[in-house]
């Protein structure tokens, strides 16, 4: 430092001009390396992590689908809860005297009113009608899942009921594949949609039916959910039950129901969904069914209170109409709010689910060697006026 000060003063001035650019030279740089690192770890983050998601962006996993659904909560069982009766208010003055206990009765009380009848249905005789070669049906109905996730109160038996349906209007055992409970994996579920397709020509009348829990990631994407926790998307549903040929009956059974309506519903397909995509489906305990399935199916067609016309003949869109009428009155003032059906497509109304088999022709007279009034029977068959008519018009 003392030679730095001998020497001349430009020489010092020079010097020190030189220490001072090396050294902001430095701090620029390691500014800039700063700034650099900064920048780069941000990109890294980015590229790591991407933009917001959103629901249908993010392919999940399925067991992570089942995980986020029962923590969420996803496998909700609303159920109809009549409200409570107000107490009477309390009268001043000595308590009255008790009046003595009722003798409890001999038989078991009455079923409440509107009770199904189907809920353990499709047990009888199955004997085809004139429909049955052209017809075929899927029904799936789930009410005890694996796992964690909570059971239904009536996933069987709106089953039962649709199969008690199609047993009483001449359907073929053989046409109609049936998953309850344990068989209704999402792999057999899968397999029954593909089946039905593959049935399915100009010609032909198929029904799908699902009772069961439905997962929702946001309004929009909407997930069947099968016994072993498995999920089938609405969009993978609308794109197979949307290539089904002839006419087509598909319903749904549960919550956001009318999520799966993606490309199905046409003048040739009748969508019927228990409520709309934001709301819930209640079911009733003491019908063992939901209350969709038990208006509509079992009080609609079962009991014929959908008859709108008293003509003694129910068609589906007389059905699904009656439940979608009373379904928002029988769920007003419930806890998540009343569920309203949504029906679409189907335009050709008066559709049958099916014309049971003619009664059997009575046993001729026993006794006597004489011949019946009006000579003897035709030998020959008469011709079939039904030939060659649209499935599902009666004759």
């Amino acid at each position: 430092m003392a030679n730095l000060f001998k020497m001349p003063a430009w020489r010092t001035l020079v010097g020190i001009l030189a220490i001072v650019v090396l050294l902001g030279g430095c701090t620029r740089d390691s500014g800039d390396r700063v700034v650099a690192d900064k920048g780069a770890s941000k990109r890294s983050q980015e590229l790591a992590t991407g933009p917001e998601p959103t629901v249908a962006e993010v392919p999940v996993a399925p067991e992570e689908q089942l995980e986020t659904a029962i923590a969420a909560g996803d496998d909700v069982v609303p159920t109809v809860k009549k409200p409570s009766a107000p107490r009477p208010a309390r009268a001043s003055g000595p308590a009255p005297a008790r009046a003595p206990a009722a003798a409890k009765p001999g038989k078991a009380a009455a079923p409440p009113a509107g009770r199904s009848v189907g809920a353990d249905g499709g047990n009888g005789p199955w004997t085809p009608g004139p429909d049955a070669a052209n017809s075929w049906a899927v029904v799936i109905g789930i009410q005890n899942y694996q796992g964690k996730t909570k059971d239904t109160y009536g996933g069987r038996g709106d089953a039962a009921a649709f199969m008690e349906a199609l047993r009483r209007t001449g359907w073929n055992r053989d046409h109609v594949m049936y998953l309850t409970d344990g068989a209704a994996t999402g792999a057999a579920m899968r397999n029954a949609m593909q089946w039905l397709v593959d049935r399915s020509g100009p010609n032909t009348f198929t029904v799908f039916h699902y009772s069961g829990h439905v997962k929702q990631q946001g309004i929009g994407n909407e997930f069947l959910w099968s016994v072993d926790n498995q999920f089938i998307r609405n969009t993978d549903f609308g794109a197979v039950m949307s290539r089904l040929q002839g006419r087509a009956w598909i319903d749904i059974a549960g919550c956001e129901a009318a999520g799966f309506d993606k490309g199905i519903s046409s003048s040739s397909r009748l969508f019927s969904a228990a409520s709309r995509v934001n709301e819930k489906g209640y079911e009733e305990p003491n019908w063992r069914q939901s209350i969709w399935t038990g208006l509509s199916v079992d009080q609609g067609m079962l009991q014929g209170a959908a008859d709108a016309n008293r003509n003694g003949v129910v068609t589906v869109q007389e059905a699904v109409r009656f439940g979608e009428s009373r379904a928002p009155a029988m769920t007003q003032g419930q806890s998540h709010g009343p569920q309203h059906p949504v029906i679409t497509g189907g335009d050709a109304d008066g559709w049958l689910l099916g014309r049971p088999a003619p009664p059997p022709p009575p046993p001729p007279p026993s006794g006597g060697n004489n011949p019946p009034p009006g000579g003897a029977p035709p030998t020959t068959k008469p011709p079939d006026s039904c030939v060659g008519l649209p499935l599902g018009i009666k004759c």
